[in-house]
């Protein structure tokens, strides 16, 4: 009996102690268990803090650093440390590592600083949040080209785009008009039409149409909120290559023939072997009846006079030796024609005449040295096209360029490509009216200051060569496009109006974000669809932009009133998000310092 006494508190002091184990076990895992979340809840206060650090920088740059103090490189080479917004001082970036504390927090401190790399979109910002001994670290990369490798945003010119005066010289960061916006416009007059996205206005007739229109939007409208910029805030066209000079006429030319001789009593028939004279007929000829060789180079500047009406004129003929022309040549009283394959070789060349041009169908022009067509004439009239007909002319690396003197043309079923040259350089009108009718054209285009009209009917226009992947620029007049298609961006610098009509222009999203930008009225007819931003600069007060018909993927800015009815426009978020290079094309404006979408890291 006693033997099982002794037994029992053996067994029940081993229960005891199993059951203490037990208990110090739980008590222990409970108090580990409470360490990890209490770490765990510093470092995720840690990183909140963090994150809080870059908010708070980003509201600086943006609002209350962003009319007079400069980018945080300005301040320091090299890291530039943050005080936060709340600093009272004017010394805000410093070189010295210092903290703050984010508003909102009790404990803990940020540790922030901006690190000014090259490139678009390669600025970082750092950011170490401090949480009772621990720590968690954010860094996200800005938005834009800045700082010091953007000279005049480093040199002197605050976070916006002046430096006391406004300057609209800004290329700094993104414009913030097509920040999140489908629609950006100052006066706004809606019948009809789909928005899908952000939509913000300053005055609009009718709140109950606009809230009415289909599609998925958020509505803004400025009545005083500090948030949205003043109205005539609005970015500009970025530089653009200048219109080039036509080529002038030398003081004195080489050969001047009066009808068959030239003042050194030459004859062009028998001692240059040009080809050959009708005296009958007043024809002057190149062609082979002098047997030159092939490829014969006419490097000589040339005036032909016959005097006397009827006038002479120039053939220019002879498929099998193929001119090649350095040099200016004046037909002063008749007309030329083209009647085989040419070269142009360098941009000496020039064709200038009395009574225009003709041009037999099929035939091409090479283009060599950067050389080109140019076209003029001697006193202002119409470019005559005449021939068999004057179809399928093909002008092949280098620009067809119609001088001041062509006040009027109509050219059909013409290619020209530029698009291996080194300029990109295609189209030049520099006065009147120019039809274009079933053409191809890659490169550039332009209209010159003197053009009143500029008209493209079942064309393509293929600005994809050229480095900011411009298809036309028109600096006079007004333009009108209809069954076209345009890959690259078109502007308008002149006060007319851009008419598109079932036109389709897509931008090249590579090389920039712009499919228009115009200092003129804008209007979309019969389907026009355009793919792209859409900056409209005229602000009239009555009908800037008209979208009657179509549709805009990727958003519009009018800065003055935009009409809607019927089409659609629709945010495109996958054209927003690239690099910052899809700007460049615009400049000046309300920028604003974004974080660059998949950017931001957590370590």
């Amino acid at each position: 009996m006693k033997q099982d006494k002794g037994l029992a508190l053996v067994v029940v002091l081993v229960m005891v102690l199993i059951f203490l184990s037990i208990i110090m076990a739980v008590v222990l895992s409970a108090a580990t268990a409470l360490r990890r979340a209490s770490q765990v809840r510093d470092k995720f206060l840690a990183l909140k803090i963090a994150e809080a650090g870059i908010q708070d920088c980003l509201y600086w740059m943006n609002y209350k650093g962003y009319w007079n103090h400069h980018y945080p490189s300005h301040y320091s080479y090299t890291l530039a440390y943050f005080r936060g917004s709340d600093y009272a001082g004017s010394d805000t970036w410093v070189t010295n590592q210092v903290s703050f504390r984010p508003a909102g927090f009790l404990e803990g401190s940020c540790t922030l600083y901006l690190e000014d790399n090259s490139g678009f979109d390669q600025d970082r910002i750092v950011s170490t949040g401090s949480y009772r001994g621990r720590t968690a670290t954010v860094e996200v990369r800005l938005r834009g080209l800045n700082g010091r490798d953007n000279p005049s945003h480093a040199g002197g010119l605050f976070l916006c785009d002046w430096n006391g005066s406004e300057s609209r010289v800004a290329t700094w960061g993104i414009p913030e008009v097509f920040n999140k916006h489908s629609l950006y416009t100052y006066d706004l007059s809606c019948s009809s039409g789909t928005v899908n996205g952000n939509l913000a206005y300053k005055t609009t007739g009718d709140t109950t149409i606009l809230r009415s229109l289909p599609g998925t939007k958020t509505i803004t409208r400025d009545e005083g909120i500090y948030t949205i910029p003043p109205w005539d805030y609005f970015p500009v066209l970025a530089n653009l290559p200048s219109f080039p000079s036509f080529p002038s006429p030398p003081s004195t030319f080489d050969l001047q023939f009066d009808k068959r001789t030239d003042q050194n009593g030459n004859r062009w028939d028998t001692y240059y072997r040009f080809g050959t004279v009708d005296m009958g007929s007043k024809l002057w000829y190149f062609d082979n009846t002098q047997s030159p060789p092939p490829g014969q180079v006419i490097s000589q500047s040339i005036s032909l006079v016959w005097g006397g009406n009827p006038p002479g004129h120039l053939h220019i003929t002879d498929e099998n030796n193929g001119r090649i022309f350095q040099n200016y040549l004046l037909a002063s009283d008749g007309a030329v024609y083209f009647e085989t394959s040419i070269t142009c070789d360098t941009r000496q060349v020039a064709f200038v005449s009395q009574d225009g041009f003709s041009f037999t169908s099929g035939i091409s022009v090479y283009c060599t040295n950067d050389g080109w067509l140019a076209l003029n004439r001697t006193t202002s009239g119409s470019l005559t096209i005449t021939g068999n007909p004057a179809s399928n002319v093909s002008v092949k690396d280098g620009a067809f360029f119609t001088g001041s003197g062509i006040t009027s043309q109509n050219l059909s079923n013409w290619s020209i490509d530029a698009s291996s040259t080194p300029d990109k350089l295609a189209l030049f009108v520099s006065t009147g009216s120019a039809t274009f009718n079933t053409c191809t054209i890659k490169g550039m285009s332009a209209a010159g200051s003197g053009v009143s009209s500029l008209t493209f009917s079942n064309c393509t226009l293929d600005g994809s060569s050229t480095d900011e992947g411009i298809a036309l620029v028109v600096t006079g007049g007004a333009a009108t496009m209809t069954n076209c298609t345009v890959k690259g961006t078109i502007v308008v610098q002149s006060s007319g109006t851009l008419t598109l009509n079932n036109t389709v222009i897509e931008v090249m999203k590579e090389k920039s974000g712009a499919a228009i930008i115009t200092r003129g009225k804008l209007a979309f007819q019969n389907n026009a669809r355009v793919k792209g931003l859409v900056l409209v600069l005229s602000e009239t007060g009555s009908l800037d932009c008209h979208l009657q018909s179509g549709s805009v993927e990727g958003g519009m800015a009018v800065k003055g009133q935009l009409r809607l009815a019927g089409g659609t426009v629709s945010y495109l978020g996958s054209l927003h998000r690239q690099v910052s290079s899809v700007f460049q094309t615009f400049k000046g404006g309300r920028r604003v310092y974004l974080p660059v979408v998949g950017s931001w890291r957590v370590y």
